[in-house]
């Protein structure tokens, strides 16, 4: 069993949450020369259809088995990025700050009908407004025109979820794109492996045979402590929270983001499979729980999973060199002081 040991977190629980200041880009794109050639077809795909995101669209289409189709029921009555009527039926759809999620980049943002796009003048962060509030919003520090910002020209390349290299972190954020994973693009989103389901009994017997398993359960923290699958953890592991879990992961531990294999278990088996289906395609091996919690057929444990290892425990463990996995959280200054030798700092 691989035990992953933290001073003051646990990897992928609710604690190891990376924080994280957009870095602002140039507007030219000059980061992602690389992947040129793909930009043609992500223009030509942002005017038919995008991948959908929590069964989410863009203003004007529509889900269609995880892709978004051009449907035009959704007028001008809507408010931009909160809901619009379909066949009588209110539905949501894709506000313009969660349309990276679903690939689509800054300039190629969708509004409703009768919407303005506009920008904050600092990050480029994007939003459909009424015609009425467009004057206003330029007293406010925001504008129509995509503002030009600027970044290095180191190359450190990342994937964004539109299946685009782009050169740096800085280049990504400038076309306020969701993260995929470090490195190149390797697949694209059309070609990547679906996520495998798990069923009640398989779920319980990998527990025990794969070492390697993490089980993470995406419901609410008292749903959790009402009754979870013994030695899972509770963590968020949706939207913004799971992008930067993901991009932590990949930037701080790597070699534990390319072996573990991670069962997610929610409410419901659609809530856990958007999710699963976002971790395989930045690489991650995802799996979810069929049906959710409600299939598990074993008893529900109300003790919370350990987090905590003592420091005899962590002591006889490292002399009997057990497959011990240890970060150390600390700032850089307490590691002037003392540190556990082997140990490795994510700070």
């Amino acid at each position: 069993m691989k035990y992953f040991i933290l001073f003051g977190i646990l990897i992928l629980s609710i604690t190891l949450v990376a924080n994280y200041d957009p870095i602002f880009a140039s507007d030219e794109k000059s980061h992602h020369d690389k992947s040129m050639g793909q930009h043609g077809m992500k223009g030509n795909m942002m005017g038919h259809h995008h991948m959908s995101y929590k069964g989410m669209c863009a203003a004007g289409f529509a889900d269609l088995d995880g892709m978004c189709v051009f449907d035009d029921r959704c007028g001008p009555g809507a408010y931009a990025g909160r809901v619009c009527m379909m066949d009588g039926v209110m539905k949501e759809y894709l506000r313009p700050h969660h349309q990276k999620y679903a690939g689509i980049s800054v300039d190629n943002i969708i509004c409703a009908e009768g919407k303005h796009l506009m920008f904050k003048n600092h990050n480029a962060s994007p939003a459909c407004v009424n015609s009425d509030s467009v004057e206003k919003l330029k007293h406010r520090g925001w504008q129509s025109e995509k503002p030009p910002m600027a970044c290095t020209l180191e190359y450190m390349p990342v994937c964004g979820v539109d299946g685009v290299t782009y050169g740096n972190m800085c280049s990504l954020n400038a076309e306020h794109m969701a993260f995929k994973h470090s490195g190149e693009c390797i697949i694209s989103s059309m070609d990547s492996k679906e996520s495998s389901s798990l069923s009640s009994s398989e779920l319980e017997q990998q527990m025990t045979l794969d070492p390697n398993l993490i089980v993470i359960d995406m419901r609410d923290p008292n749903s959790y402590m009402d009754g979870h699958i013994a030695g899972s953890y509770v963590d968020v592991m949706e939207g913004a929270t799971l992008d930067k879990r993901i991009k932590t992961m990949f930037s701080r531990i790597p070699e534990v983001a390319q072996s573990i294999h991670v069962v997610l278990v929610g409410d419901s088996q659609k809530q856990a499979s958007d999710s699963a289906q976002i971790m395989n395609d930045a690489g991650i091996q995802t799996s979810y729980l069929v049906d959710g919690i409600e299939s598990w057929n074993e008893n529900l444990s109300t003790k919370m999973t350990s987090t905590v290892t003592s420091s005899e425990e962590l002591y006889q463990q490292l002399q009997n060199q057990d497959d011990v996995y240890l970060l150390d959280v600390r700032e850089p200054s307490e590691l002037e002081v003392i540190m556990i030798s082997g140990s490795k700092n994510i700070h």
